[in-house]
């Protein structure tokens, strides 16, 4: 991480992250408050390859990124640090957790609250109407990014990967799940509903249980599937570039192995 960037970060006693895939069940940083809501200018989409939590370098699994859309809206949980300790101990995890394991870099915009919707805080704060957040996407210059491909691909892809984290398969359902539960009166993810639909037709088809790949995740769903089997090679994508807006504060570039945050920390995404 930028040494700079970071100092700049923590010179104001508040900072807000947003969380988009998996800092939506497992931020594992220290915060003082969440809330659900979403960003504007942005779709979510699952173009960043990953070799470590959701794959592996022979078979990589694919992780969500956001993409510039101008009637595009992202929906999320924004984290509320208070503090240098709070600052400093999740700045530290998120640049090695998205920059240098992820190929992530980050940038700010503006988060929207949901409306009616309980804070979870230590403090009991509530934070304002609306804040400006840090937002850790993919660009398609970083090695790990895999790009634009069909559904069926995409969905054939992820059926067939896996990480030190868990199964591909897990990561997209506990996104859709997100959606389903927190978001379900607000927005509809088209694109999500889709992909999960190709990724389970894709299992009935090879005679898997999707339960079986989530790990005891919690899900509303029947499984009428049968016991594992082999599944073929995944498909490569192709690439696709993209101009991005906000104010960019840290690329992937500045992380190292020697940051403070730790390995093993990340590797339970």
């Amino acid at each position: 991480m930028n040494s700079s960037a970071l100092e700049n970060l923590t010179e104001s006693s508040e900072l807000w992250i947003f969380g988009y895939g998996s800092l939506l069940w497992k931020p594992n940083f220290e915060y003082s408050s969440k809330v659900i809501g979403h960003i504007e200018g942005f779709e979510r989409r699952f173009w960043q390859g990953s070799i470590v939590h959701r794959g592996t370098a022979d078979s990589p699994g694919r992780v969500a990124t956001v993409v510039p859309s101008q009637n595009g809206k992202v929906w999320g949980i924004a984290y509320q640090l208070c503090g240098e300790e709070e600052i400093l101990g999740a700045m530290d995890h998120l640049n090695v957790r998205e920059c240098q394991l992820g190929g992530y870099v980050c940038y700010t915009t503006e988060f929207y609250p949901k409306k009616n919707k309980k804070i979870s805080s230590h403090d009991k704060k509530n934070p304002l109407p609306n804040c400006d957040v840090l937002l850790y996407f993919a660009t398609p210059d970083n090695e790990l990014y895999m790009g634009v491909t069909s559904t069926k691909n995409l969905a054939e892809q992820i059926a067939t990967t896996e990480g030190v984290c868990g199964h591909n398969v897990e990561y997209i359902i506990k996104i859709a799940d997100f959606m389903r539960e927190d978001v379900s009166n607000e927005e509809v993810d088209d694109y999500l509903q889709d992909l999960e639909k190709h990724i389970l037709a894709f299992l009935k088809k090879k005679r898997i249980c999707w339960k079986n790949l989530t790990y005891g995740s919690k899900h509303r769903h029947e499984c009428t599937l049968l016991s594992m089997n082999s599944i073929p090679e995944m498909e490569t994508s192709m690439s696709v570039s993209s101009t991005y807006r906000g104010t960019p504060l840290i690329t992937s570039h500045g992380a190292s192995s020697s940051d403070s945050g730790s390995l093993d920390s990340v590797l339970s995404r």
